[in-house]
């Protein structure tokens, strides 16, 4: 397993780059046959931006059964689990319809 601590990666966790950035290194934890911990410890939130850069860009390569499977979110908050799946549960919902 690795870890990913956002903080170390992307000291705002605001910007779609910032989420693209953090994005990187979980994907090249999956291709390396790695399940991946991603740390949110130091932050109390995340908005949309850095969401669709981080879980949507991940989506958009792996899929919702690779991500659920592969990816655990530790030392989060209550606003950061909503954000996170209510980008991928409608990502998930608009792939569906299109």
């Amino acid at each position: 397993m690795v870890t990913v601590v956002v903080k170390e990666i992307a000291k705002q966790a605001y910007t779609y780059e910032d989420g693209a950035a953090v994005s990187d290194l979980i994907a090249s934890a999956f291709e390396a046959g790695d399940t991946v911990n991603l740390s949110f410890k130091g932050i109390d939130g995340i908005p949309s931006s850095f969401a669709n850069g981080c879980f949507v860009r991940l989506f958009e390569i792996y899929g919702l059964e690779k991500i659920k499977s592969n990816l655990i979110i530790s030392d989060s908050t209550k606003q950061i689990n909503l954000m996170i799946k209510s980008r991928l549960v409608f990502e998930s919902e608009h792939r569906k319809t299109t």
